[in-house]
């Protein structure tokens, strides 16, 4: 009513109109300004209050669960938010709004979820590749986030790293090879293998994407380089390619025995039989077994009496009666591959009589001698020398003195009841005969041995015995080894050429010198002539 009463009071006095003037523009602002109704809502549980006006945003409610705060003039800064919900918004738009946010193990990091509320989803997981819906990034998950990225021009990232190649593992065999490794990232990959670092063997292609990977390499050969390259590639065409690697495949198990004895010798002395032999030159060559037996030439280390074992290179067997020895001597390896066999026979003399053996029953018969040894020939026996197999002309094999000789006859050119094949060279000096045994090898693919040819050279007669079960005698071949002088090498005879040339320089500084001797001698007696007698002529 003061109010009215006052507007009323200036409009009838003109007069003061232009001083009331700028008091009641004032008045009107602070009236508008200040809050003209406020009331409240509240519970245990919220609190709600505000103004008529809501003017300059100072309103707010809170409790233990939300706070609210609203402006009328901003854009996005009112607010509610508690433990399971976010709210924002403004007097004119709503920026963002997630309520209930629960962990929904989709293995995408949204808002609300975090590594300590949603591991399934948020944070790194150390499974080798860079999940960026995860959060992983290069400075939390160096792990699984090794590459570099780059901002593409999409707003997304781009890998320009390069996969890293590590944990190299070779496994090889005779015949093959496993290869591994690991990448730092899932990559596809390429091996490239061969003999030389052309990797001419050819490519084996892995087109699955993987961290680990593993390549079998077969049909290779034993005791052989092999050399092998790596390429790998990531799924943004990142790709490294290794350095030259290489590998050797394992020799296979040595079964080659070394050769058999040389010179073997047996003489029958009284009360004793002294054997006598050289030794092979076999770099594995490791030591002689000599096997006795009363009836016949033992056919493995097994099959007798062993009497001797060593490295020596004669032996006197003094546990002997009056009777016939059969002696084998193998030679053997480390491995305990065992030669063919060198065999002998002797009979000691002025020992105890023999017990007598019982007759056999029943009678051997006359041998039937089947088709198949009937059929052989000399020719069938093969002869090899220098990795060459030798040629065999009119029964006659030209060969090198003091070499090894492999002799060997086709398993399938015998019978299978053939028991033994005996080879002898007889010497040409005294008619001697050295003899050795063809055994039959472990694939069942020839009967053959090895010997250390006489070294001296000349032609010995030569004879192949092929016995049966019963050792009887099925059929004997007959031929000679031509045994020349040992062929020197070219470089070896340039060698000896040199020798020669030398020895000619020697003998002619000799010579020169026996000379320079004489002429000096000359003119020391012409001088002294002249000084005796100056009417000797100068001469």
């Amino acid at each position: 009513m003061k109010f009215i009463f006052f507007l009323f009071h200036v409009h009838h006095n003109a007069t003061k109109f232009f001083v009331i003037i700028p008091i009641i523009a004032m008045f009107i602002v602070l009236s508008c300004c200040s809050a003209i109704k406020a009331y409240g809502m509240e519970s245990d549980n919220y609190i709600i209050q505000s103004d008529s006006i809501n003017i300059g945003g100072i309103d707010k409610a809170s409790s233990t669960s939300y706070v609210l705060t609203d402006t009328s003039g901003e854009s996005g800064t009112g607010k509610l938010t508690g433990v399971l919900y976010y709210f924002l918004a403004g007097y004119r738009q709503m920026v963002d709004a997630i309520v209930g946010v629960t962990c929904d193990d989709d293995s995408i990091c949204e808002t609300g979820e975090t590594e300590s509320n949603c591991p399934n989803d948020c944070g790194c997981n150390n499974n080798g590749t860079c999940e960026s819906a995860r959060g992983e990034t290069t400075s939390n998950c160096s792990g699984d986030c090794a590459a570099t990225l780059l901002s593409g021009g999409g707003g997304g990232s781009v890998d320009i790293s390069n996969p890293n190649i590590y944990n190299l593992s070779i496994f090889p065999t005779a015949y093959s090879v496993i290869i591994k490794w690991q990448t730092s990232e899932k990559t596809i990959t390429n091996l490239f293998w061969g003999k030389t670092s052309d990797y001419r063997g050819g490519v084996i292609a892995k087109a699955d994407y993987a961290t680990q990977h593993s390549v079998l390499i077969e049909n290779l050969t034993p005791n052989i380089f092999y050399h092998f390259q790596i390429e790998v590639k990531d799924a943004s065409g990142n790709k490294i390619l290794s350095q030259d690697q290489s590998f050797k495949t394992m020799a296979l198990p040595d079964t080659t025995p070394p050769s058999n004895i040389g010179e073997l010798e047996a003489e029958g002395k009284e009360k004793e039989i002294d054997l006598s032999w050289q030794n092979p030159p076999d770099p594995d060559f490791k030591e002689v077994k000599i096997v006795k037996n009363n009836i016949f030439y033992p056919q493995d280390p097994n099959d007798g009496e062993v009497i001797f074992q060593g490295s020596n290179e004669s032996f006197s067997d003094k546990n002997v009666l009056d009777e016939d020895y059969y002696y084998t001597v193998f030679s053997y390896d480390n491995l305990g591959n065992y030669s063919s066999g060198a065999i002998i026979k002797a009979k000691p003399t002025k020992v105890p009589p023999a017990p007598s053996k019982p007759p056999i029953v029943p009678p051997v018969k006359p041998p039937i001698v089947p088709l198949e040894v009937e059929k052989i020939t000399l020719e069938d026996i093969t002869f090899i020398q220098d990795g060459k197999e030798l040629l065999i002309q009119n029964d006659s094999i030209l060969a090198d003195a003091g070499k090894t000789m492999k002799i060997s006859i086709d398993y399938d050119k015998l019978p299978e009841l053939l028991k033994t094949i005996i080879i002898s060279l007889n010497r040409p000096e005294d008619e001697s005969a050295f003899s050795f045994l063809l055994r039959v090898n472990d694939e069942k693919t020839e009967y053959s041995a090895t010997i250390i040819s006489p070294y001296e050279a000349g032609v010995y007669p030569l004879s192949v015995s092929i016995l049966d079960f019963q050792h009887q005698q099925l059929k004997e071949l007959e031929g000679k080894l031509l045994l020349r002088e040992t062929i020197v090498p070219v470089q070896e005879q340039k060698s000896n050429l040199w020798v020669i040339i030398g020895r000619i320089m020697v003998l002619g500084g000799g010579l020169g010198a026996l000379i320079a001797i004489g002429y000096a001698m000359w003119r020391w007696i012409r001088v002294r002539a002249r000084r005796i007698n100056p009417s000797i002529p100068n001469f």
